[in-house]
């Protein structure tokens, strides 16, 4: 018998599969109706759903083990579907309108059936969930598509080339005795943080406009703390001479919340590649996140922020996905890895801590990742020390960035928590060094 790859189930069809199968249809079907617009033609609805259902799983079951019926089915159906498309395809202006949409929902009203008996119910509900929330999303989702600017479009394509196909390719064993990282793991640690900013990023430009400069600022620092800081303080010196008190106190707040989202971010790193590691930096990181989001909140609400003097979301780092940055950022894990090893070796604990404090002026994230690479787990606790005292020092960068454009006076409700936090950090690695 040909084809013979799906299970016999016609001896034990479970009741509960048909009544799942018979809601799912029906409520499909019913999304139809209510979705759909009644000035264009459609092939089903509540009742033709619920039948072409009933229809698949039959001709799965009838004969069990043989997937010709089904297949013949599939076909039959996808044929009359595409005659009854060309039919209400005339040239006539009076005719209705006729989507595409709807002769692929039939067919997957159709797979509904195989898929409730052959797969679990979780992907069945999935599955139909999915169609419903594609239907009722169509105005959404065309205006989504509208929004999105083409070069975010290639670059979107851009990446996945470099994730999906040259990543796989690149060479996974050691190239150079000095170099503790693989290729392959290099171009990992691209992927992860680039992934991450870039998610951020197009959350902050696409979805945050509504929750206004706050929302702006988390995503911001999601992507880069350094950049949002300094185009925030760059607004805040725009709008300071003229602002209201309440206006004023936004921004700061905004400023230490962008900032406070690098612990976040950190954390998320380690978690991806290395979660092995990520269970020590837990209470410093998330308590650090938190002390830092309540300070920035204490600066936003202690002087309620008016409708007309809030501030307008800014779209703040440059596009994360620069093949330059990517290239940047790889070198800069490779230099940063070997002097970290070099440090390691000959001068101990001392000078990682001293190394992890300089490197906080810069980008922090390779050297979390080449420590982290480096480093055993019987080691968490100098680990996380060295990755507070960078997060640290990298608050006291960001602090006289902002001081330089705003002026002490000016900049001096957000550079407090931020030293809070850099002291937060440096005591932490004091305690657990």
């Amino acid at each position: 018998m040909t084809g013979s790859v799906l299970p016999s189930v016609a001896a034990t069809l479970p009741i509960e599969s048909i009544l799942l199968l018979l809601g799912l249809s029906f409520f499909l079907g019913l999304a139809v109706e209510e979705m759909v617009s009644p000035s264009i033609e459609r092939p089903g609805g509540i009742r033709t759903i619920p039948l072409l259902s009933l229809l698949g799983l039959t001709l799965t079951v009838i004969v069990p083990g043989n997937t010709v019926f089904v297949l013949a089915g599939f076909f039959s159906l996808a044929l009359w579907l595409s005659l009854h498309h060309v039919s209400k395809n005339s040239p006539d202006p009076d005719s209705k309108g006729y989507s595409l949409i709807h002769p692929v929902i039939a067919l997957m009203a159709y797979l509904l059936g195989p898929v409730t008996i052959l797969l679990p119910h979780w992907f069945s509900i999935s599955f139909v969930v999915f169609i419903v929330l594609t239907l009722g999303g169509r105005d959404r989702l065309h205006d989504l598509a509208k929004s999105v600017p083409q070069e975010e479009i290639f670059t979107a394509g851009k990446f996945l080339i470099l994730a999906g196909i040259i990543w796989p390719l690149v060479p996974d064993h050691l190239v150079v005795a000095w170099l503790p990282l693989t290729p392959y793991k290099i171009w990992e640690y691209v992927i992860v943080v680039s992934s991450l900013s870039y998610a951020s990023y197009l959350i902050q430009r696409f979805f945050s406009a509504k929750g206004g400069l706050l929302a702006g600022s988390v995503f911001g620092g999601l992507v880069s703390s350094t950049a949002a800081t300094v185009m925030l303080s760059r607004k805040a010196k725009e709008l300071l001479p003229d602002q209201k008190a309440s206006v004023s106190a936004e921004l700061h707040g905004a400023i230490v919340l962008a900032n406070t989202l690098m612990y976040l971010r950190i954390l998320l790193v380690v978690v991806f590649l290395y979660p092995a590691m990520a269970r020590p930096l837990l209470l410093p990181l998330l308590g650090a996140c938190v002390i830092g989001s309540a300070m920035a909140l204490y600066l936003v609400y202690r002087k309620k922020v008016s409708k007309d003097g809030a501030v307008a979301p800014e779209n703040f780092p440059s596009h994360p996905l620069e093949l330059t940055t990517a290239l940047v950022f790889a070198l800069s894990l490779v230099i940063v890895t070997v002097v970290l090893g070099w440090v390691g070796r000959h001068f101990g604990t001392s000078g990682i801590d001293l190394m992890a404090f300089l490197v906080g002026f810069t980008d922090i994230i390779p050297f979390v990742l080449g420590l982290v690479h480096q480093s055993t787990p019987d080691q968490a606790g100098m680990v996380a020390g060295a990755i507070m005292i960078s997060a640290s020092s990298n608050n006291l960068a960001k602090a006289a960035y902002e001081i330089s454009i705003l002026g002490l006076r000016r900049s001096i409700p957000s550079v407090i928590p931020l030293l809070v936090l850099a002291i937060l950090g440096f005591v932490y690695a004091y305690l657990v060094v």
